[in-house]
């Protein structure tokens, strides 16, 4: 839809920076979702969990994972954007690694 004020200025497409970042966030969000749905398939044939008790499971992460989006945007619109991104490097680093 067009309109007079875009949801993302397509001008920032100019900006190389942006591009690698917008592809790099493009490919991490499918990997994180590919893995999450694959997750879910493996308690449901391995652990024969119905899909009812896989989504229970999967619940409480998914609620944090939006609180926390939610709370790193703010933190980003206060602080200088370097500290949000080398926090949220971090606790991805973190998450992963307790993942494992």
């Amino acid at each position: 839809m067009l309109g007079s004020h875009p949801f993302v200025d397509l001008r920032l497409y100019r900006n190389l920076g942006f591009v690698v970042a917008s592809l790099a966030a493009f490919l991490f969000d499918a990997a994180f979702n590919r893995a999450n749905f694959v997750v879910a398939l493996m308690r449901q044939q391995a652990f024969h969990f119905t899909l009812g008790q896989a989504g229970l499971i999967l619940a409480p992460g998914a609620i944090v994972m939006g609180l926390v989006g939610v709370v790193a945007g703010c933190l980003a619109d206060r602080l200088e954007p370097r500290v949000p991104i080398f926090l949220g490097l971090f606790l991805q680093a973190l998450a992963m690694y307790a993942l494992g």
